[in-house]
């Protein structure tokens, strides 16, 4: 145009300098911008305009927001579709507080947004799941005077559903229906496919047929979803009589269809007819891959049926199938399940191999799935032996395979291999858990190493993990056990001053713990501190001390404590009124015994084998007539201990014969 002496107008840059934008090439677009200005056209607002939206859509905000205040500047009124345009770049791309503040700018210069500029911000909240300021965009749009349109109800609609919030989507679409809005299949669908998920196939289906009567019929895809549906919750029928309907209105199934229809029988436990159903679609032009295969072969690997998935598998593999890590994974599951012998063993290890030379990498799945199997065969050697083949040939394993293996070593003792994986682990970049640390712990407290023990749980406190209070208290015990008191004294401070438990919690496992180490007097004084700081004990801590006190034949100091669990507000448990009765027993003092066996009737508690074995013993070795025997006698027949009682018979005699009884009970218990 110039060599022919004709001079180009606005018209002819601004469509050159957007096509330069289109293709990406910002420098010949400013070319064209400032050639424009040389050859004395004052740029308008529609060149800024086109200039700028087009940065803004590909994310050069820094030379977009330099336009824009030349703009500012030059005295050229920006107008909405140029504020518009920014703010849909800026949300299109996260920067959702440059967004608003554009369009704060945007009230200042007296320029109303419309219904698009709103939807380009609601699209972008609604995306990284900003639903507060979503509602406060909404409000905003109903204080202009607009109304949200079809767009924004059907972005609210989605981006609800991709969150999970179905009630807050359902109750959107209400409002819609009420503005006059009809959603189109796409919403539709986003809200089927979302009550489906959410297994409520049912009022996915009524909701469905209450769209049909209003006018929207489904489609395909609508279809799919109830197919999908039923499928999932196993209800085979169902998925089928939507199938019968699909066929009738002239849709044509997917493999979409027929994967929802065979996941109902599959779920549903019917695999017989999974089978037939599968069979019957290899006629059917691409309705079965490997996602079908893998379905069926699941389905019979869970259910046990190992040497059926494993002709399907095969019969896969002949029909040229390809087998991917989801089929190898869940065979290797499978036998993994079911071996328990080292046949076993090897038949997953040659599926294993055969994975690997078809050139299907492992997951994480299938390694962790591999190793279960050696640790529930007991072949933790092999297990050990696999993680390390695994992570030599880079394939990904995760925290629980290594917690597994970490657990079962600990199991079996073998600290120092658990710590081995520790440090693997450590090198590997994977964190240690919750679950890692108490593995560790607990078989470090089992193997009396509780220094180790406690620089573990300092370890993990600084991870910021919260230790379980019962690792701390078996740690607790430990430490009084082997005479470090003062240790024990230090770590039950560290439970309180981590939050581990409650004061009172942490104080009473002290108390238990220098009482079952017979820390008589240590014991009673830190309970008597507890009281004077008004911490309640735990009733397990009085207990122990009474059986402490009973141990030591001061069945008085015992039933004094009596008194001061209930001033406490507690109440004696049946452990606690166990060890009474058993003390008063072996003192033979058998009047205060019953008392107490009738006060603990009285409470709601029934006596157990434990109760009528001290009774019966304190009695039998009295020699001499007991007031109470008869009732006893009449509760152990009540509680099933006698079955029969001869007139004949004196009641020593039975006494006898229940002691015997009891003996037994008690060792079958125990044992």
């Amino acid at each position: 145009m110039l060599a022919f002496g004709l001079s180009p107008n606005h018209v002819t840059f601004n469509a050159l300098t957007d096509g330069y934008i289109s293709e990406g090439n910002f420098k010949e677009a400013l070319k064209m911008f400032y050639m424009m200005e040389a050859q004395g056209l004052i740029p308008t607002e529609v060149s800024y305009g086109v200039l700028l939206d087009g940065l803004c859509k590909h994310a050069e905000f820094d030379l977009a927001r330099g336009f824009y205040m030349r703009m500012k500047r030059k005295g050229i009124s920006v107008g909405r579709i140029t504020y518009t345009g920014m703010i849909d770049g800026l949300c299109k791309n996260g920067l959702l507080d440059e967004a608003v503040k554009m369009l704060n700018e945007m009230s200042r210069d007296d320029v109303d947004p419309d219904i698009v500029t709103y939807s380009a911000l609601i699209n972008g909240f609604c995306k990284v799941g900003r639903f507060r300021t979503v509602k406060e965009i909404v409000c905003r749009v109903y204080r202009a005077g607009l109304s949200p349109n079809g767009i924004i109800y059907s972005t609210l609609i989605y981006n609800y559903c991709r969150m999970g919030c179905l009630k807050e989507a359902l109750r959107i679409y209400e409002a819609m229906i009420l503005e006059g809005d009809t959603p189109d299949h796409f919403t539709f669908n986003v809200l089927v496919s979302s009550l489906c998920k959410a297994g409520k196939v049912g009022e996915a289906e009524e909701f469905m047929r209450c769209m049909t009567s209003g006018g929207i019929l489904p489609n395909a895809v609508s279809f799919d979803c109830l197919i999908n549906g039923y499928g999932s919750s196993g209800e085979a029928l169902k998925a089928f009589s939507i199938f019968d309907e699909v066929t009738k209105v002239g849709h044509h199934p997917t493999f979409f269809t027929y994967g929802g229809l065979l996941k109902g029988l599959c779920k549903g436990g019917h695999l017989k007819e999974a089978e037939k159903f599968l069979r019957s679609l290899h006629d059917v032009p691409a309705a079965v891959d490997t996602v079908m295969y893998n379905t069926l072969l699941t389905a019979m690997c869970k259910s046990g049926n190992l040497d059926k998935a494993i002709s399907l598998f095969g019969e896969m593999v002949q029909r040229s199938v390809m087998p991917d890590s989801y089929t190898y994974t869940s065979l290797i599951s499978g036998l993994c399940r079911k071996g328990k012998t080292r046949k076993d063993i090897s038949t997953t290890f040659k599926l294993y191999r055969s994975m690997i030379l078809n050139g299907v990498l492992p997951d994480k799945l299938t390694c962790h799935s591999l190793i279960l199997g050696m640790c529930e065969s007991n072949a933790l050697e092999i297990g050990l032996k696999t993680l390390k083949a695994f992570i030599c040939r880079g394939f990904e394993v995760d925290r629980s395979t290594f917690n597994m293996l970490i657990s079962k070593c600990c199991a079996n003792g073998e600290i120092s291999k658990a710590f081995d994986l520790v440090n693997v682990m450590n090198l590997l970049g994977i964190s240690l858990d919750k679950t890692t640390y108490d593995a560790v712990v607990s078989v470090l407290n089992r193997n009396h190493r509780f220094q180790e023990s406690r620089m573990v749980l300092h370890a993990m406190s600084k991870q910021g993990l919260s230790p379980d209070c019962t690792k701390y208290i078996g740690l607790l015990n430990g430490l009084c056990r082997v005479g470090d008191i003062k240790t024990a004294f230090m770590l039950k401070d560290e439970m309180i001053a981590h939050k581990t438990c409650p004061a009172n919690v942490a104080e009473s496992a002290m108390v238990r713990a220098l009482a079952k180490c017979g820390k008589a007097e240590e014991a009673t004084l830190l309970l008597r501190s507890m009281l004077k700081k008004k911490l309640v004990p735990t009733i397990a801590s009085f207990t122990t001390l009474m059986h402490m006190f009973c141990k030591n034949g001061d069945v008085t100091e015992a039933l004094e404590l009596r008194v001061v669990v209930r001033n406490c507000g507690l109440k004696l448990d049946l452990v606690s009124y166990n060890v009474l009765i058993s003390g008063l027993c072996a003192k033979g003092d058998m009047v205060a015994a019953f008392k107490l066996y009738e006060e603990m009737k009285q409470d709601g508690f029934l006596a157990n084998a434990t109760t009528y074995k001290a009774l019966v013993s304190g009695i039998l070795s009295l020699g001499t007539a007991f007031s109470g025997i008869d009732i006893i006698i009449e509760d152990l027949l009540a509680r099933g201990f006698i079955t029969s009682l001869s007139s004949s018979q004196d009641s020593n005699t039975t006494l006898t014969m229940v002691m015997e009884k009891l003996k037994a009970l008690q060792s079958h218990k125990n044992g």
